[in-house]
Formats: structure tokens, C-alpha cells, sequence
């Protein structure tokens, strides 16, 4: 069975980064959840849209730990031209298939291009993301993201967050993926994703709002203020800007935070 090589991995890291958006219709984003730890990973893949199904070329065979999890899970999600799509009913398929299907300068890849292990097919479950917010909803979730930091409770912090989301404490950092992971990394419970250690109580004060909501796509502007002690003054302030992404139940599946220390 053919495995990528390391240097694929390293792609990969930096594909992830432009994948599944507009601007790269020939890269997606395929979450899926991991067959034995139940943690959640993404994998940049190219998927061909085929009616109610996207087609997902395998050059490194049919045994790779991404294609096992998603037959294993039944399924996992697509990001593809910024829209997430929930897709089931993993079944293999022939080059034919998948040719058939391609338009463009897809199909002229596939036109020149041999897949001996076929393609993964993914049957799309609904026609896209369908979770929109408002102005309000944002607010509402700043507001709980605020609270939910200053109290450090576990259920507050989880309530914030999609089963799947994908965090960035810095544009250039990993993402965390999975509710627990964020969730552990909030509450300083691990190092992943170069995460600040647990703010002391009383230490810190912060105010968020949206500025841009378009869909289930959320930017939000504020600021953070830092004390050196409870009834000391502030002696550091942040400018922040969050990226985020929701999903129909109001709870973030995607952020990413760029900050400035104010001079």
C-alpha cells in the first residue's frame, strides 16, 4: 500500500490554509473523525462536484488513515468554495466515474493523469451550509465568549463551540480541532495551538463587537486590558480581531484571532 511521503505532510500543513475557499475550487477541506482516538482532523483533497456527491481522487491507494476514518465514521465534511457541506455513504469508485463527471480544467487533469486506486465518493446530505447570523447573534455570542472567560466554566466554554471546530489562537498556528481539545487548551489543561497560560481572576477585562456578518461568516473587533493584579491598573491593552464561521446552531466552527499590543 502506497503512504504519502513526509514531504507530503508539510504540504498539506500549508495547504490547509487556502483549501475550501473561493479562490481555490480545485482544493477542499475534508474534516473527518479519527477511527480509534475519536479526535477531529482535516486533510486538504481535491473533491469534484457530481451532482448530490463530490468525487475525491486517492493517489496514495485506498488504505490511507483519512479514507479508513471517513468509511469507518460513515461520513465526514466538506468544505469546498467556502460553503460546508455534510457528506455520508463512502463508497469507492473508477477513474471513468469521476471523469464523466469533471468539467474544465478538471477534467483535463484527469484527462492526462492516471488513478489506479480510483476515487472516494461522498454522497452531500443538504445543498451546503445553511447557518446564517445577525448582528444580534453575534453580539449575544461575544458577549457569552467574554463570560465564558472570565469564569473558566467548562460547560460555559463548551457551549461555544461546534463538535468539530477548527481554533487558531494566531493566523499562522495549527488549528486545534474538536470541541474537548479547545475546551482543554481554554481551561490550561494543554499546550497545543500556542495558547496563553490561564488568566488570573479579576487580571483582565475585554469588549467585542461585530463589524462585518455576512451568512454564518462573523469579523469582530475589541479590545483586551491586562493588570498585574486584581486592584492594580491596566498595563497592557491588545487590539483583537476575530475571524469566524457558525454553524446552524449559533456555536462557532471556526476562529481564528489577530492581535496588536496598543503602544
Amino acid at each position: 500500500m502506497a503512504r504519502p511521503p513526509a514531504t507530503v505532510k508539510r504540504v498539506n500543513a500549508v495547504a490547509l490554509r487556502v483549501a475550501g475557499t473561493r479562490f481555490t475550487p480545485l482544493w477542499s477541506v475534508l474534516r473527518h473523525r479519527g477511527r480509534r482516538s475519536g479526535r477531529w482532523y482535516s486533510v486538504p483533497v481535491t473533491a469534484i462536484p457530481a451532482d448530490s456527491a463530490f468525487l475525491i481522487p486517492l493517489p496514495w491507494g485506498r488504505g490511507t488513515d483519512w479514507v479508513r476514518n471517513v468509511r469507518a465514521a460513515g461520513g465526514g465534511t466538506i468544505r469546498w468554495k467556502g460553503a460546508d457541506y455534510e457528506c455520508t455513504q463512502p463508497t469507492f469508485v473508477d477513474q471513468s466515474v469521476a471523469q464523466a463527471a469533471a468539467e474544465g480544467l478538471t477534467r483535463r487533469i484527469l484527462e492526462h493523469r492516471d488513478f489506479p486506486h480510483g476515487f472516494l465518493r461522498l454522497e452531500r446530505v443538504d445543498r451546503g451550509y445553511r447557518g446564517s447570523m445577525d448582528r444580534d447573534a453575534a453580539q449575544g455570542w461575544l458577549d457569552r465568549y467574554v463570560a465564558a472567560w472570565r469564569s473558566y466554566d467548562r460547560d460555559d466554554v463548551a457551549d461555544l463551540f461546534s463538535e468539530d471546530v477548527a481554533y487558531r489562537y494566531h493566523p499562522y498556528d495549527d488549528p486545534i480541532v474538536g470541541r474537548d481539545a479547545v475546551v482543554a487548551s481554554w481551561l490550561g489543561e494543554s499546550d497545543s495551538g500556542g495558547g496563553s497560560t490561564r488568566d488570573a481572576p479579576g487580571t483582565y477585562e475585554a469588549e467585542y463587537h461585530p463589524v462585518a456578518v455576512d451568512g454564518s461568516t462573523v469579523v469582530a473587533t475589541g479590545t483586551s486590558r491586562y493588570r498585574e493584579r486584581p486592584d492594580g491598573p491596566f498595563v497592557k491593552t491588545y487590539e483583537n480581531c476575530f475571524v469566524m464561521r457558525f454553524d446552524d446552531d449559533g456555536r462557532c466552527r471556526e476562529f481564528t484571532e489577530y492581535y496588536l499590543l496598543r503602544p
